[in-house]
């Protein structure tokens, strides 16, 4: 025998009365059609919790639909973020995705052993990587620039990177696990495309010369004597100091821009001078790519 209770409901006389079934499942069966119903969620009327494809409790639904589009338009990399990456694997992506490409686009070939070559049958003009410290923390690495003769030998010039920036000495890129790893492999190819690369350029083409016309004016000690003295009117150093067509050449990383350097590169310039030195009359200024500045 069923018996008739009024639920409580907000909203009160609004909501019809239910019978309640003694032991009925979830809910009630409805007076007219005796089918069972649920209850309705308070605020809702004709909204049933247990219908027919309500999830059963304390099973989530398996979502068959197309991927999220946060997650179907991530990359490889945002996949590792919650997985454990070591530097050495950062340092691999680096170099394939980053390095290499950027190299090639430069002009280099090869790769072979961490090693790129400007293609010339006479000479080889090799970038190669160096390393420090290799571990899963942390990638230490630099570049070394030599040039010596296609069928072996003597190298004509070797150097590392680092003596060729404003900096001078020895430079190293470190990579390590975290957000910010890229920040190293761009700024190193950075350092190759400004600085490693033109210089090894020049140096491929005095050699194919034959070294005609140009000339080292100062020795390694006596241009550090002239850059120390840079040095504490903080300007980039001379790189290097050669005769050319009559000329003094200066090369360092100069800007035009820049009145400071161009003041104490004057001052630098009139001390050559008053040496009277017969082979040069003048004093140029270039910066690194090349490029003409003061003339003294």
């Amino acid at each position: 025998m069923a018996r008739q209770e009024r639920e409580p409901y907000p909203g009160g006389a609004r909501y019809a009365p239910r019978l309640l079934r003694a032991g009925a499942p979830a809910g009630g069966t409805d007076v007219r059609s005796g089918a069972v119903v649920g209850r309705c969620r308070p605020g809702r009327p004709g909204h049933t919790l247990a219908g027919r494809g309500a999830p059963r409790p304390g099973r989530a639904r398996r979502h068959t639909g197309p991927p999220h589009p946060a997650q179907r338009d991530r990359t490889p990399s945002q996949h590792r973020d919650n997985a454990m990456t070591t530097a050495q694997d950062l340092f691999a992506e680096g170099l394939r995705t980053h390095i290499a490409p950027s190299l090639r686009s430069m002009g280099f070939t090869g790769g072979e052993q961490h090693v790129f070559r400007l293609p010339d049958e006479t000479y080889r003009a090799l970038l190669g990587i160096r390393f420090g410290t290799v571990s899963q923390h942390a990638v230490r690495y630099t570049f070394d620039l030599s040039l010596s003769a296609a069928t072996g030998g003597a190298e004509h010039w070797h150097s590392s990177i680092g003596e060729l920036l404003p900096v001078g000495g020895e430079v190293w890129w470190e990579i390590a696990a975290g957000p910010r790893w890229l920040v190293a492999v761009e700024d190193s190819i950075a350092a190759v495309r400004h600085y490693g690369l033109p210089e090894l350029r020049r140096r491929l083409e005095q050699a194919r010369a034959g070294g005609a016309g140009r000339a080292a004016y100062l020795s390694a000690a006596e241009l550090e004597e002239v850059n120390a003295a840079l040095l504490i009117a903080a300007v980039a150093r001379i790189q290097r100091a050669e005769l050319a067509d009559g000329d003094l050449v200066l090369v360092g990383a100069w800007s035009r821009s820049d009145p400071v350097a161009r003041e104490v590169l004057q001052g630098a310039a009139e001390g050559f001078l008053s040496a009277r030195d017969e082979r040069f009359g003048r004093v140029r200024c270039r910066d690194t790519l090349g490029r003409d500045l003061w003339t003294f």
